[in-house]
């Protein structure tokens, strides 16, 4: 949320969470985790099914040793995916290709989540107890994490907290406790938020060039656009799954060709003005799509920015 520094307003949002723990959240939630040692192709239809970005890895004992995060899995994926020069070195032809593909392929699906887990900037493994107050999630949540461990006192995972959880409550309160929060009527242009510069793809990029701006730039998802720079689809690291369905992953392929076959809801073109788009709009927004950001639009429909839960923390 937003810190409204003037002397008209107050954060009562903030001061709010800082008298709730974060056990009033966990709200006897469905646990979701995975083992060390499992491959990063179970990990990424975990991740994929529950439609989330990251979850706790536990160790020996079941005792959580780190998250592994969306971003952790892009960066390994830009690692081992070859390369146009790549397989210009192997050769022309379609076995040299061939191999080159299915060495990435055994890369992918058979690394394990110990030797990926918690390498991405945004990915700091810090377990939260779940004793401790909300505000201290806040800061660990605006740095771009989006899910951390909850542990008891002896550091058994008890549950997790997201983004999302802090957003839906937001949006709960908005309605009811909190719905004369100055912020609520203000314009996004007030408040500093969907101001950021949003990196684009076109949708005739290939998906190794889309992964690779994706690591680059440290986002989980990027806005697909057309010739005209118009917003057509959105690819989010959750995208990813498609990947492990083909036995040689298409690295090559058009970003929208990779999309149609393995995602197609995910060619969506909705987004918001930035000018005339108030937080109760914004609000409404995440309340009906359940989407982790929204991209903001000019009046052509060309994305010009981007609002995310990491910016509302």
């Amino acid at each position: 949320v937003p810190v409204l520094s003037t002397h008209k307003m107050s954060n009562v949002v903030k001061d709010k969470l800082h008298t709730l723990k974060i056990e009033s959240m966990l709200n006897e939630q469905k646990i979701i985790s995975v083992k060390e040692t499992d491959s990063l192709e179970a990990v990424v239809k975990v991740l994929s099914e529950n439609k989330i970005h990251s979850c706790p890895v536990l160790g020996e004992n079941d005792k959580c040793v780190g998250t592994i995060d969306m971003l952790d899995i892009v960066n390994h994926v830009v690692l081992v995916a070859p390369e146009k020069e790549d397989i210009s070195k192997a050769g022309n032809t379609k076995k040299h290709i061939t191999e080159v593909l299915e060495m990435a392929s055994r890369a992918l699906a058979l690394a394990q989540v110990k030797h990926v887990m918690n390498t991405a900037e945004t990915n700091t493994f810090v377990p939260l107890e779940k004793d401790n107050q909300l505000t201290l999630a806040l800061a660990m949540f605006s740095s771009g994490i989006h899910r951390t461990p909850v542990v008891d006192t002896e550091g058994k995972l008890v549950g997790t907290l997201s983004q999302s959880a802090i957003i839906n409550w937001l949006i709960e309160q908005s309605e009811t406790h909190l719905k004369e929060f100055d912020a609520l009527p203000k314009y996004l242009a007030d408040i500093g938020l969907g101001e950021s510069s949003v990196i684009t793809a076109t949708e005739t990029e290939d998906v190794f060039s889309v992964l690779k701006k994706m690591k680059d730039s440290g986002v989980s998802a990027i806005p697909i656009v057309d010739a005209d720079g118009k917003l057509v689809g959105n690819f989010s690291a959750v995208d990813l799954v498609g990947l492990y369905k083909d036995h040689l992953p298409k690295f090559s392929q058009s970003i929208k060709g990779y999309l149609k076959d393995h995602s197609a809801s995910s060619f969506v073109n909705k987004g918001l003005p930035h000018q005339t788009t108030t937080l109760t709009d914004l609000l409404a927004f995440f309340k009906e799509n359940k989407y982790h950001r929204v991209w903001i639009l000019d009046n052509d429909s060309k994305p010009t920015g981007v609002v995310s839960h990491t910016d509302f923390m």
